[in-house]
């Protein structure tokens, strides 16, 4: 039994079976470790301030009021007020240069808010000349 026991020191293994395996290539894990506990410390500061700044960011990116008005209005304008499809269709618009002015988020509902728009408009010219 003494001879299958393995020894560790100095980050060196060594088995008595007939065969001896170093590990000793400059790595020292005792002192890694000491020495990178204050950096893993600072790394975890860091980090933290770096999400802290990208949830500053997200928060301060909101939907531009003018596409959600732009949907509202297209959508609306499908069902009851067909001259609010021209507000939606200009809503989109304007929502559009200030998204990409400010850096808001919105652009889907701009595009789909505009598009609602122009085929409730086109739906109510359509019947208004086919009805004559």
């Amino acid at each position: 039994m003494d001879n299958n026991y393995n020894n560790i020191s100095n980050n060196s293994v060594s088995n008595n079976n007939d065969s001896n395996c170093n590990m000793n290539n400059g790595f020292n894990a005792t002192n890694m470790i000491n020495n990178n506990n204050g950096n893993n410390y600072s790394n975890l500061n860091n980090n933290g301030n770096i999400q802290n700044n990208i949830d500053n960011n997200i928060a301060k990116k909101t939907i531009n009021k003018n596409a959600i008005l732009s949907i509202t209005f297209s959508l609306i304008s499908m069902f009851i007020f067909w001259w609010l499809s021209l507000a939606g269709i200009s809503a989109g618009v304007i929502a559009l240069r200030e998204i990409k002015a400010k850096n808001q988020k919105g652009k889907i509902l701009a595009i789909i808010g505009i598009i609602i728009g122009i085929i409730s408009e086109g739906l109510y010219w359509y019947t208004q000349i086919i009805s004559k």
